[in-house]
């Protein structure tokens, strides 16, 4: 399991180490759960927090803390599944890469991951803050082979048709367009 982002409040990692690996360390076996993105707990105080709270529930085998990478794609290509446990979020830019390097998700319900996850069935989503209910998706995820090759020979595929950045922005000027016809040239 990949989870990708600076470690922060706002990405909300502490309660899914403290909450969901816990949970999953005993009934998923083969856990390994990485979290990629800057991680400062020397400086930051919630780094630490999610350091010391790896140490505290004897996780360290679990857990990895892999910092930034320039690479990140490696992460997401070598995981089976990333996650996204934020406070908050636009369009997820984890969830895009994610599917770009073919990696099925499973997410709180955020802005636009029920559109790509849910129903282009590309992984799956749960209540926002319901750590329990995420720890069940992601061991059901881990027991269904065929469900995660699914998922991921689609993953690419639909992350190409609703994420290029010719296609954005040819959609943007046509909405923008049809905007402009509609209402009239816009003032400044």
């Amino acid at each position: 399991v990949v989870l990708v982002g600076v470690v922060h409040a706002i990405k909300n990692q502490l309660d899914f180490l403290r909450q969901t690996v816990p949970l999953l360390r005993d009934r998923v076996p083969r856990l390994r759960v990485a979290l990629v993105g800057d991680f400062a707990p020397e400086r930051e105080s919630y780094a630490a927090e999610c350091e010391a709270a790896v140490r505290a529930a004897g996780l360290s085998e679990v857990v990895t803390f892999a910092g930034y990478q320039a690479h990140p794609e490696r992460y997401y290509q070598a995981a089976d599944l990333s996650v996204l446990v934020s406070q908050y979020e636009g369009l997820p830019r984890c969830m895009a890469e994610s599917l770009a390097c073919g990696t099925p998700m499973i997410s709180f319900a955020l802005p636009s991951t029920a559109e790509f996850l849910t129903e282009q069935a590309l992984g799956s989503v749960v209540p926002h803050g319901n750590y329990r209910a995420l720890a069940d998706e992601i061991e059901r995820f881990s027991l269904d082979g065929q469900r995660r090759l699914a998922m991921r020979e689609r993953a690419a595929e639909v992350a190409r048709a609703a994420f290029d950045p010719d296609k954005s922005v040819a959609g943007y000027l046509r909405a923008y367009e049809r905007l402009s016809v509609r209402n009239g040239p816009t003032r400044w």
